[in-house]
């Protein structure tokens, strides 16, 4: 199975509703969250429109309780956006940034040398075809060709099942534009 994300545009990943930025900083730390707009009663530290993510400057993946190594993927594709440059070292296991490859055919821009990742953010991915190796790389990978212009279609989609239950359902009851798309050889059986 595949999935197809037709373009939402940047917002998708740079902005979104109710989101409470004290959960941000304690989880992320170092992830500084800028509302641009409140609502409710003063004092309340709750987003009622949206939000902007300030990456930092490096992420370094560590053991609890530090930065977990199963979020890695999807903060690489978030920085490929991110404005400025940002860096992810991989402390905790080797050869870990397998979606890479995916995402320059997007259009990202990245060095990496071992384990570490320096990302210079664009201003816009493209869509393309491109192929999960691996669960967390390919749920990474959903999330860019949501900000992605273009449709984007992420094979190997099983591979994300094994670890997000019905992924695409989640992020559609969300607003995005997604759906699951059966490999031809399924689809001729049926």
């Amino acid at each position: 199975a595949n999935f197809a994300l037709p373009c939402l545009g940047q917002e998708v990943l740079r902005h979104a509703d109710g989101i409470c930025p004290s959960v941000f900083g304690e989880l992320f730390g170092g992830i500084a969250v800028h509302p641009q707009g409140l609502t409710g009663e003063q004092g309340q530290d709750l987003l009622s429109q949206s939000f902007v993510l300030a990456l930092p400057p490096s992420v370094k993946t560590q053991p609890h309780p530090g930065f977990p190594t199963d979020m890695q993927a999807q903060m690489f594709a978030l920085c490929t956006i991110a404005d400025g440059t940002s860096m992810i070292v991989e402390n905790v296991f080797e050869n870990r940034f397998k979606h890479g490859a995916e995402l320059l055919r997007m259009g990202a821009s990245f060095t990496q040398k071992d384990r570490t990742i320096v990302i210079r953010g664009v201003e816009r991915l493209m869509g393309t075809r491109v192929a999960a190796r691996d669960l967390r790389g390919g749920a990474a990978l959903t999330l860019a060709g949501l900000a992605a212009e273009g449709e984007t279609v992420v094979e190997n989609a099983e591979l994300i099942d094994r670890g997000y239950d019905r992924l695409d359902r989640m992020l559609a009851s969300l607003g995005a534009q997604i759906r699951r798309e059966e490999e031809k050889e399924e689809r001729n059986t049926q």
